[in-house]
């Protein structure tokens, strides 16, 4: 999914670094007591921008992909980039002996889409696959009956949430529907740039004062506020998306490289052989939980995660660029259509003539 301008593609990078930094957080096996104080919440602030960036990814892809049409390269494309990763860590951690695997994890290294190794990926290929139907059910209404659709999805997924046993897909068609209305109706997010940042600001610090509540209630689950269908999370998500829609950012070479690599990144860190290594041994978070350090290791750790990974893939890049990797791509996706097409003309004239 190639973006228009440099806007969304900052703001894909701003929402993966929220990402690793809720990783740091949650992944970090900190053992924390019952005692509060700056570090703990340190930690947890850190957790919330997780579900945030997640639905900023979405919201993109709903408003540049409702006018548009899916590519069925794009999804190999995205396949065979998690694919390729997932078995690369797998021959690598066996190699050096990193971490013991089981079956599980050898079947959720070579078929990580069928076996959500990557829980956001799996969802994600789905509602790619589902964006042609989308798109007919939405191009067909007009704004009101989009609005009504838009506030059912709403009260359905944030105010009454009902669980349809899909995973996140059902959370991730709203955000798709979301984004492709702000992006068929922009008047109505078109508000100066500094009113969504203060509503995104206010917003965020308000989640983290519902987490110091919870907190200080020594209620069970403090960050029950930070789910992707919170309320809150939704008003940052929007407010923010809001902002960076509205704002004039000049095309940068330097952002377009850093965005064609976020996936990547996530596909990297949080692979489910190295996500608790990298957290746990090698930048060892637990020991820091009481260190004076803690808010230097977590932006040195998060920042060192996020370019090192960044690194790794856009050298991938280039070694599938010199192996003619897209160009093999094209043709699986030219013999994909072609016999798809046959095969359904073979039905209809059996079948239906």
């Amino acid at each position: 999914m190639k973006l228009r301008n440099s806007n969304f593609e900052l703001l894909r990078i701003i929402s993966m670094l929220l990402i690793v930094a809720h990783h740091y957080s949650i992944h970090g096996n900190w053992n924390m007591d019952d005692s509060i104080n700056i570090n703990r919440l340190f930690v947890q602030f850190l957790s919330i921008g997780g579900k945030l960036g997640v639905n900023l990814f979405v919201m993109i892809t709903g408003y540049f992909m409702i006018k548009s049409n899916i590519k069925l390269n794009s999804v190999i494309k995205l396949v065979s980039q998690t694919w390729f990763y997932s078995v690369l860590f797998f021959f690598i951690n066996q190699y050096f002996q990193i971490v013991p695997v089981g079956g599980l994890i050898i079947l959720k290294s070579f078929l990580p889409i069928i076996f959500n190794s990557y829980w956001f990926i799996t969802s994600f290929v789905v509602l790619f696959l589902l964006i042609p139907y989308l798109n007919i059910l939405i191009n067909n209404l007009d704004q009101k009956q989009y609005l009504v659709l838009l506030m059912s999805l709403i009260v359905l997924n944030v105010l009454i949430p009902i669980n349809l046993g899909f995973g996140s897909v059902d959370w991730f068609i709203f955000l798709y529907v979301l984004g492709g209305y702000i992006s068929l109706y922009p008047k109505l997010f078109s508000k100066n740039g500094l009113v969504y940042l203060n509503v995104f600001f206010i917003s965020y610090f308000g989640i983290f004062v519902t987490i110091i509540i919870l907190d200080y209630l020594r209620f069970t689950s403090p960050l029950y506020f930070i789910s992707e269908n919170s309320p809150f999370i939704l008003i940052c998500s929007i407010s923010l998306f809001s902002f960076f829609k509205n704002v004039t950012i000049k095309n940068s070479s330097v952002i377009n490289t850093m965005a064609s690599s976020v996936f990547g990144i996530y596909l990297i860190h949080d692979n489910i052989i190295l996500r608790s290594y990298i957290w746990e041994n090698v930048f060892k978070n637990r020991e820091y939980l009481n260190s004076e350090y803690l808010i230097l290791h977590a932006i040195a750790a998060i920042l060192i995660t996020f370019f090192v990974s960044m690194l790794i893939d856009i050298l991938r890049n280039k070694l599938f660029h010199v192996l003619r990797i897209g160009s093999l791509r094209q043709i699986l996706v030219t013999k994909i259509q072609s016999n798809s097409l046959k095969i359904l003309n073979d039905f209809r004239v059996k079948y239906l003539d």
